[in-house]
Order: C-alpha cells, then structure tokens, then sequence
C-alpha cells in the first residue's frame, strides 16, 4: 500500500510540474495599448474626422507583414477605476478595424471595484467573477463613431478588452487593418474626462492572461488550480478504495 502510495504521488508530482511549466498564457505577446498620435503612424488612417491629438491605441506599427495593424491570438485590456454617480454615463469616440466575426473589442463593465491584476506572469487578470462583469458594447470589422453608454452608480471598472482568433490579421496578411483593432478617445466616465493628450490619466494597459479568480480561497484556474484538483481526486481516491478493502475483510 506504501510502495502504490509512493509511486501514485510520484506520478501527481510529475503532472503538476508538468501542468505548471505548460500552463503559460494562451495570447504571449507584447503590449500593444498606448497613447500616440495617430497622424504620426506611417501607413495609418490618422485622425481623420474623429479624433484630435493623442489616442489610446491598441495596435503596433511597421513590425513585419501588412502592419501596422495586428497580430493573432491577441488578448489586450485598457482600464481604469472610475467612482460614479446615480445616471451618469460613459462616453468615448472610438474605431474599429478588425476582422469580423473572429477579431473584436468589447467594451466592460467590472462592478467588482476592481480592475485587472498584474500577475507574476507579467500578465494580468480578472479576479472578478463572470457574474460582475457586463459587456456594454461590442466592435468588429471597419466601423467609427461616438458611443453613450449607462453607467451603474458606485465604483466601477472600465474594461476595454481587444482580441483576435489564430488566423487572419496583419501578420500573416489574412486581414489589413489600417491602424490597430482599436482606438479611443475622449473618455469620460462620469465627470471623469481622459482626452489622453496629456498621458494616460490613470489608464492602464496590458496583455490580458488566464482568469485568476477564486472559490473559498482555492484557485479554479492556472497551474494552482490543476495541482488542487489532481490532489484532492487522488485523496479521494485513496479514500474510497481504503474503505473498501476495510468492508472486505
């Protein structure tokens, strides 16, 4: 019984450091939201009508095949933490560039008072559960305008979260964005106005990895995840087959 014990955990042991050297961020890439000029990005639309000085930007420049534009398997977030009052609104203009049905930018709402956390991984997180987060408004394909959108009142997250599929972007010239999958401008949330002219007025930016929320302090998600749940099968199962070979004799 000794010898099985030792060899089963020795096998969970193998998997869990398995599980943690491979559980890496599906969408590993640099950070692609920043603040620019859009006049000044050689290939680009510019500002054209819409937009006037700095943007937030979620695109790269001339870094190879058809950019500027995007890449595959893209997760990007821009967000900040915003206090707002009964029947205000969030405002912003904004253009679209992205493949439809496959690429997109969802605009949410976090209503955990909480934005994304850094992980260790040099990603962030959500550390919200599905339940607290409301998509307000969704983009794809070659779209621009000027968007009003409800706010709930007390501390909220803006969340603007950009993805693209395996296929079909500037890199692999499947999709010619003109300038990125997104960019905003003119935020305001509540009283709260960012024009980015003046830097990100606390906005944040990174590349969004695997969800880090917890049930009861025990991580459901990422390597610590998948170590519980190897562990407490394995427990359970040594459990069950002891009762059983005390019921046999």
């Amino acid at each position: 019984m000794r010898r099985q014990l030792r060899q089963t955990f020795g096998a969970i042991a193998t998997l869990i450091a398995a599980s943690i050297s491979t559980s890496v961020p599906v969408f590993a890439q640099t950070v692609y939201a920043h603040i620019v000029n859009l006049a000044t990005v050689t290939g680009s639309d510019g500002n054209g009508t819409l937009f006037t000085g700095s943007v937030c930007r979620i695109g790269l420049d001339n870094v190879s095949g058809c950019f500027p534009g995007y890449g595959n398997s893209v997760s990007q977030v821009a967000f900040k933490l915003c206090t707002v009052s009964p029947g205000a609104h969030l405002t912003y203009r904004y253009r679209s560039d992205s493949e439809i049905d496959s690429d997109k930018t969802s605009v949410i709402i976090d209503n955990s008072g909480a934005c994304p956390v850094l992980q260790s991984t040099g990603f962030y997180a959500f550390l919200s559960s599905p339940g607290q987060r409301s998509t307000v408004a969704t983009y794809e394909g070659s779209v621009e305008g000027v968007d009003d959108l409800p706010l709930p009142s007390g501390t909220v997250c803006i969340i603007v979260q950009s993805t693209s599929d395996a296929s079909g972007s500037d890199a692999d010239c499947n999709y010619d964005s003109r300038d990125g999958l997104f960019e905003f401008d003119n935020i305001q949330c509540g009283a709260d106005l960012t024009t980015f002219d003046s830097g990100p007025n606390g906005w944040s930016f990174g590349a969004l990895g695997a969800i880090a929320i917890t049930e009861r302090g025990i991580p459901v998600t990422g390597p610590l995840g998948t170590a519980t749940l190897l562990l407490a099968l394995t427990l359970t199962a040594f459990w069950t087959l002891g009762r059983r070979r005390h019921a046999a004799r």
